[in-house]
């Protein structure tokens, strides 16, 4: 029974209308990016899931959205180096510089056209000249390579191509992908051949843990690792599963056959229609075949009760097997009266209930209502926050919980646009009050006024917060905030202390020379003192 005491919230269900399996994959992964950059308008890429059945599918979603959106990705699966296109262009011009061919530079031509222009269908690029979708320096450059030795083939590679502003979202692959190939130089050489043989037999099936990436994109896991945790959106790309042809082994009772030799034990069968005919074989097909559906609503149930503000959900329209969960949803949609009279029908097969929520919105109301006269000389306030916020008077402890907490709010910002809905994040999770709120709004809204810092924090520049940069040898570092604009890469770590110390700028300076050895120009490092409003540049 559907209850009319709905409190707001967002459904979206839509039938992709393709016969091949491979089409229909391709069709909803079209469709899913839609309803991303749809919700981004709104919301955190952080607020959505994309949940999925199989590892298989799992890949695939994570694969796609590296390579086809700018988005972070947070998965619980694995991919490998050779997943990125990205790699998969250095590697394409790696073999042409060893062995010349055209092949090469078509794969080239492919990749760069399916970065930059995702809108237009893969056909334009067979209409057209290939050197189109190539960069305008390209033959120049592959020329100059020919003199260059692997490593320096990378890092101009990455600089003149600019493949950062075409895969900004790949820096994980390319920093393993060179330290992986600084330890195989210094074992074997750079000779082409040779970083080639090590690509094909061991570098390209390197995993990547897309989730040591970052802590804040969009996320992908299973349906079954779902379970007991609640997201924003939830997004369910394949919603089309069905029983399995072949059923598990059973275990049944030797009465179950006609055999008198049988009546005593337990013996294994892999039941299937065949039985239908036997008498008693026929009822336990049937039990093992209830129960196979079951399972597949109990999925999704799972996964339609993980939202909190919207479902989005693609099936197929035309599934090869009548009892696959695509059939169950679209007999719904068309036969059950009472969704008629609540989902509304916007196209054919498609169907929405609702409006996207505005995050914002549903707490701007209690805020508004608070006057605060805020002065940004001022750190009383502020420092009586966050001491009320971890209720300690350790001042060590103090500056750690403070840092910490900072940086939770930070990691959430891109630019001053994010500004309330990081810090009402924390209003959200109990660790401050709405007044309390406010007042570290208004701070760091006067932070990000001043001219040095306002540039770190614009619309118009690529920003990574909280990414890990692997250094050979050593533990994988995370500075707080790199920053990738026309005129160079920036790379800011916060530091909210009292005191000014000159022990973070060794680490910093690490940063920005394992970022110069990738390819990166004229990359400056800085540290950030929010409390002693100084800007400190590090000797790069």
């Amino acid at each position: 029974k559907i209850q009319d005491k709905r409190r707001g919230g967002y459904v979206f269900i839509k039938g992709i209308d393709e016969q091949k399996k491979e089409e229909y994959i391709e069709g909803s992964l079209i469709e899913l990016k839609k309803q991303i950059i749809k919700l981004k308008d709104t919301h955190s890429v952080e607020d959505i899931c994309i949940l999925v059945r199989t590892n298989k599918e799992l890949n695939a979603v994570s694969e796609f959205l590296i390579n086809e959106t700018n988005y972070e990705v947070v998965s619980s699966g694995a991919l490998t180096l050779a997943s990125s296109d990205m790699l998969q262009i250095i590697m394409a011009v790696i073999r042409h510089l060893n062995t010349p061919s055209d092949l090469y530079i078509k794969t080239i031509a492919y990749l760069l056209f399916k970065s930059n222009n995702k809108k237009d269908d893969l056909h334009t690029l067979f209409k057209t000249d290939t050197d189109t979708y190539l960069p305008d320096n390209f033959t120049e450059t592959l020329e100059n390579l020919k003199q260059k030795s692997g490593i320096e083939i990378i890092k101009e590679l990455v600089s003149e191509f600019k493949l950062m502003d075409f895969f900004p979202n790949q820096e994980v692959f390319i920093s393993r992908f060179y330290n992986e190939l600084k330890h195989l130089i210094f074992d074997k050489g750079s000779n082409l051949e040779t970083i080639i043989n090590w690509w094909e037999t061991k570098g390209e099936s390197i995993n990547i843990e897309l989730s040591e990436a970052t802590s804040s994109g969009i996320k992908v896991m299973t349906i079954h690792k779902s379970k007991g945790l609640q997201f924003k959106h939830v997004i369910l790309p394949f919603a089309q599963w069905a029983p399995k042809n072949q059923q598990d082994t059973q275990w049944l009772p030797g009465s179950a056959f006609t055999f008198e030799e049988t009546n005593d034990g337990l013996f294994p069968v892999n039941l299937n229609k065949s039985h239908l005919i036997c008498n008693e074989l026929s009822k336990y097909y049937e039990e093992e075949k209830f129960a196979s559906l079951i399972d597949l609503i109990n999925v999704l149930y799972v996964a339609t009760t993980r939202a909190e503000d919207g479902l989005h959900i693609f099936y197929h329209k035309s599934p090869h097997s009548k009892n696959d969960i695509s059939n169950y949803i679209k007999e719904i949609l068309i036969n059950e009266n009472e969704l008629k009279d609540i989902l509304k029908s916007i196209e054919d097969d498609c169907y929405e209930l609702g409006e996207i929520p505005n995050p914002d919105m549903t707490k701007k109301s209690e805020l508004e209502k608070i006057q605060i006269t805020f002065s940004a000389k001022n750190n009383i306030a502020v420092k009586s926050t966050i001491q009320s916020i971890y209720k300690t008077d350790s001042y060590e402890n103090y500056a750690i919980a403070k840092g910490s907490f900072w940086h939770k709010i930070f990691e959430r910002i891109e630019n001053q646009s994010d500004i309330r809905s990081a810090v009402i994040k924390q209003h959200d999770l109990g660790n401050i009050s709405a007044p309390q709120a406010e007042i570290l709004i208004q701070q760091i809204k006067e932070w990000l006024k001043q001219p040095e810092i306002s540039k770190w924090f614009s619309g118009d520049i690529k920003v990574i917060n909280e990414a890990d940069i692997i250094i050979p040898h050593k533990s994988s570092k995370r500075p707080d905030r790199i920053v990738i604009h026309n005129n160079g890469t920036d790379i800011i770590d916060y530091k909210f202390g009292q005191k000014q110390s000159d022990q973070y700028i060794q680490q910093v300076n690490e940063y920005c020379s394992l970022f110069k050895e990738m390819g990166y120009n004229n990359v400056k490092g800085y540290l950030w003192y929010p409390l002693l409003n100084k800007i400190v540049p590090t000797n790069n």
